[in-house]
């Protein structure tokens, strides 16, 4: 279930629209985010990634596409066992960390997407 946002399609382009729309070329919020705050996001997230079953959540079968909104550093993402994984995050350092560490496909919240870009 996606509470947080949702993908728009628009003709040729989609674009990750935010509910609360505070998502723009550099928000207060990607300011609070940073380095400091992703040290203890990754800690936090690590735990709950070994301590949880994701794949309970809403009957994610492998053949399924995921598209997680506030991903943190990818790693809860990163034990479903789907086809393909998208995530979203405001966090840059949690975005590199989540593309570099389990090869995620990750967006910047706001991001304009190329038309098929989640598929």
């Amino acid at each position: 279930m996606i509470s947080d946002g949702l993908v728009a399609y628009n003709g040729s382009r989609a674009q990750i629209e935010m509910k609360n729309d505070l998502c723009g070329p550099k928000s207060l919020y990607e300011e609070y985010y940073d380095a400091n705050y992703f040290k203890w996001q990754k800690r936090h997230q690590m735990f709950q990634a070994t301590h949880s079953d994701p794949t309970r959540w809403g009957r994610i079968k492998p053949e399924y596409t995921v598209l997680e909104i506030g991903c943190s550093a990818g790693a809860v993402l990163n034990t479903i066992k789907c086809a393909k994984k998208f995530c979203v995050e405001i966090n840059f350092h949690a975005r590199e960390y989540a593309a570099k560490t389990y090869n995620l496909t990750t967006f910047r919240c706001g991001a304009e997407l190329a038309e098929n870009a989640i598929h």
